[in-house]
């Protein structure tokens, strides 16, 4: 439904950002990053922090949270602590 809904209305947020929360959703990481990457929005930034960390390049998923965070994102907060915690800082 989501990917429907991406390739009819190309051009919005939403419908990009709930295809890419579907893919991260069905484990297709390298799709669901390319297109949160792509965004400046606070929630796409955690998203992609989490693809990053899932992928084992923990500075990339630092440096989304903390953005994200930054942007008032409490969830990435939370990712960016946990983060943290979980490796040993």
């Amino acid at each position: 439904v989501f990917d429907s809904a991406e390739r009819l209305l190309p051009e919005s947020r939403i419908a990009r950002f709930n295809s890419a929360t579907a893919r991260l959703e069905n484990g297709d990481f390298k799709n669901a990053l390319d297109i949160f990457a792509g965004s400046e929005e606070p929630e796409s930034l955690n998203n992609a922090g989490i693809v990053y960390w899932h992928n084992g390049d923990y500075g990339r998923a630092m440096e989304m949270f903390q953005r994200s965070a930054q942007a008032g994102n409490a969830q990435a907060a939370g990712n960016l602590a946990e983060l943290k915690k979980w490796q040993g800082e």
